[in-house]
């Protein structure tokens, strides 16, 4: 007798979900009792029935191949490997079976004996690209786990003894799908593994600490399956996956399976309304696992509609921009598609684009790939590897662009029976050689630097191999600088601003041979003689670091680096010292950069010639702005800590503006300046002199006619305070 229908079932560890019609056994044979479960998907059922038949029947080729499909299906891997191995020693196998066997085998970590299988498949079905994909992670085993030690995996407390997976980010913190036991009174459970049906969750949260777990909005939850779920960036859409019931009413596709469908919402005074099925569902084929790309203009989607590569594909719709409707869906092509599935899309605001698949070249079950667009062409897809990915399943990964922190679901501590939602973070590392420009010889011991956009320098010799590591962090900007002596420079920018972290960054640089190396000259004169300063030092303005003295001739010389940006501090007994900013950034290495410093003669100001300060002015203003308040705070704590000490103001103008005009402009700066530290306590005597020179004393090549940027310009309208005589009767202070 036919029992009352019953909602079953949904895919949960390969995610692909659906509900059937189940009906019961009445009295007919075993076999048809079994084969009648297992048409409707009900997977847990049928392998009890399978079982009792090969109790009374071992050799039963047909019970044995639907017994490990079930046990496939339910990712069950042990009991799939232990029964594909019965059915491939009977003759009645199919080929499929060898690579169904040998994907069991691969599951369960045992590559070597996987190998003969999937080479016999791949061999009888060269056009299923499965078989040599399998091989490809066979033969190179060890390239998938020579990143494990860059990352850092947790598991997340927010995890049930049930199936959590699939999280999205919303509203500071991330909504997951959970087969954990709700609060009904009776709990409803599928048919395919015996577990209870989906619900969504959300809990607050970020890195690995995450708050208690509580349910997400009953709006768009049925009493069925329900996730995962998708947000638009701005949180005020959702997209989530569920069977396909509307309003109570479950429909079904001809064979009576209730597929899978997306349907969408919208944020409205608090609460998700307006729950409406997207406009590409349909009965005969699944649609799920929707994501919105960052820049909201493509969904992408699961769905094995017809037309496909085989399984689960992926497709995307791009959106209309006269109606905002979404476009037909198209394909993602043989780049990402193989006969198997395809699942869980998702795309980074780099553009990386990440995806589940059992069809590619996998560790066991599904595994984490990456790829990009070139142009309008996708790259073929990379595999994560470990620790990402397992021998189990590994999907639906997200990641943080605020903490760096990642997220994806596993089942690989219960060996594919639950799934956990896991966090990862990865160390960022740049690497790379030094070669010979045109050859791409090798050049051992060469001098790299990385420089960040602080202008921190890390320095390394590279080895025998020219091989060079750095470590490096997230939201910065780099640049990659390799030379060695008697060769050109080489130098590579990158940043990690907005990066997915797939893989190390790497850099080739290349040098060549010189016939001379090109060097920064600096030449010391006195001003009003141009006779050449023998012994003056040459040091980095406003800090103690001394580079070197001129020679008797005057010159002080060193090798010229590639975008130098410095301000050097020129100094002898009896002259002033004098500050020069210098700058080939951007500029080729192909001469010598020469400069001239003259020095005026003064007093020795003794242990107070190196201190130095400056500040900055507003275009065609002289008032003291903020961010020099900080500075002149500093000069005023100096003379009240040294009384002796005194003070030259020495003000200047950017090249804007007429010879005239910028003459009196800077005087009113140096003004200004003085008048501030009198208005702040001290005596007017202590600046002894006041200078200024409008625009004759530039601090780089922007004068009139120049074009020039802003910063540039800036460097010009200062106000320079230095000690140009220790005073040895205090009397003037009074």
């Amino acid at each position: 007798m036919l029992m009352k229908k019953t909602i079953a079932h949904l895919i949960l560890l390969t995610a692909i979900f659906s509900l059937v019609a189940h009906y019961g056994f009445g009295q007919s044979k075993q076999l048809e009792k079994a084969d009648e479960l297992y048409d409707q998907l009900a997977y847990s059922e049928a392998i009890m029935a399978y079982e009792k038949i090969l109790e009374k029947h071992p050799d039963f080729t047909a019970a044995m191949v639907k017994l490990a499909h079930c046990y496939r299906k339910t990712g069950r891997s042990e009991k799939a490997e232990f029964w594909y191995g019965e059915v491939v020693k009977t003759k009645d196998h199919e080929p499929i079976h060898k690579y169904y066997y040998g994907q069991a085998l691969m599951k369960n970590g045992k590559y070597n004996d996987a190998k003969a299988w999937i080479r016999d498949y791949a061999e009888l079905n060269p056009d299923d690209r499965r078989g040599m994909f399998a091989l490809k992670t066979i033969e190179n085993i060890p390239s998938y786990f020579k990143d494990t030690a860059n990352y850092f995996v947790w598991k997340l407390i927010i995890n049930s003894p049930n199936a959590d997976f699939a999280p999205a980010f919303f509203d500071e913190g991330m909504v997951f799908s959970s087969a954990r036991p709700s609060k009904d009174l009776i709990e409803k459970k599928h048919s395919w593994t015996n577990e209870n049906y989906l619900n969504l969750y959300y809990s607050k949260g970020k890195g690995n600490t995450f708050l208690e777990v509580e349910p997400f909005s009953d709006n768009v939850q049925i009493k069925y399956n329900d996730g995962p779920v998708a947000f638009s960036q701005d949180g005020g859409e959702v997209y989530i996956t569920r069977n396909n019931v509307v309003k109570k009413k479950v429909f079904t596709s001809e064979d009576a399976v209730v597929k899978l469908k997306i349907f969408h919402a919208r944020m409205k005074d608090g609460n998700w309304k307006d729950l409406t099925p997207f406009k590409y569902n349909n009965d005969e084929f699944n649609c799920a696992h929707a994501f919105v790309s960052p820049d909201n203009l493509r969904l992408y989607f699961t769905s094995d509609m017809p037309g496909g590569q085989g399984g689960m594909d992926l497709y995307y719709c791009d959106r209309d921009s006269a109606n905002a409707e979404w476009n037909a869906p198209v394909n993602m092509g043989e780049a990402i598609n193989t006969e198997g599935d395809e699942l869980f899309p998702y795309q980074h605001a780099d553009g990386t684009f990440l995806f589940a698949s059992n069809g590619r070249d996998v560790l066991g079950g599904l595994d984490v790939f990456y790829t990009h667009q070139k142009d309008t062409t996708w790259m073929d897809a990379k595999n994560m590897g470990a620790p990402v990915n397992s021998s189990e399943d590994d999907f639906g990964i997200i990641f943080n662009t605020k903490t760096h922190y990642g997220y994806f679901s596993s089942n690989r501590e219960s060996k594919g029976v639950d799934d956990d939602i896991y966090s990862f973070r990865r160390m960022l590392k740049v690497r790379g050689i030094v070669v010979e420009e045109g050859t791409d010889k090798p050049i051992p011991m060469a001098h790299v630097k990385l420089r960040n956009s602080s202008n921190d320098v890390l320095e390394m010799t590279a080895g025998e191999d020219a091989m060079f590591e750095f470590p490096i962090d997230y939201d910065e900007e780099y640049t990659v600088e390799g030379t060695k002596e008697s060769y050109s420079r080489d130098f590579e920018h990158f940043k990690t601003i907005d990066y997915f972290p797939s893989e190390d960054f790497f850099v080739k640089l290349e040098i060549k041979k010189q016939e001379r190396v090109y060097n920064l000259i600096v030449k010391v004169r006195d001003r009003e003689t141009k006779k050449m300063l023998h012994n003056a030092v040459i040091g980095i303005d406003q800090t103690n670091k001394t580079l070197g003295k001129t020679d008797k001739k005057g010159v002080y010389m060193q090798p010229l680096e590639r975008d130098l940006q410095i301000a050097l501090i020129i100094m002898k007994s009896g002259y002033d010292p004098k500050v020069v900013t210098l700058s080939n950034v951007g500029q080729k290495i192909d001469k010598d950069f020469e400069v001239v410093v003259d020095l005026k003669k003064g007093a020795d100001v003794g242990k107070f010639a190196r201190w130095y300060k400056i500040i900055y002015y507003d275009f065609d203003r002289s008032n003291i702005r903020p961010d020099a308040v900080k500075t002149m705070m500093e000069v005023l704590q100096f003379v009240k800590a040294n009384p002796e000490v005194r003070l030259l103001m020495n003000s200047y103008c950017d090249s804007r503006g007429t010879n005239a005009y910028n003459e009196r402009l800077s005087r009113h700066r140096a003004e200004a300046a003085t008048q501030w530290l009198v208005n702040n306590g001290t005596s007017r005597s202590v600046v002894e002199k006041m200078e200024w020179g409008g625009e004759t004393m530039l601090m780089n090549k922007c004068a009139d006619g120049s074009i020039c940027s802003e910063e540039d310009h800036q460097k010009n309208r200062r106000t320079e305070i230095r000690v140009i005589r220790v005073a040895k009767d205090l009397s003037s202070n009074k």
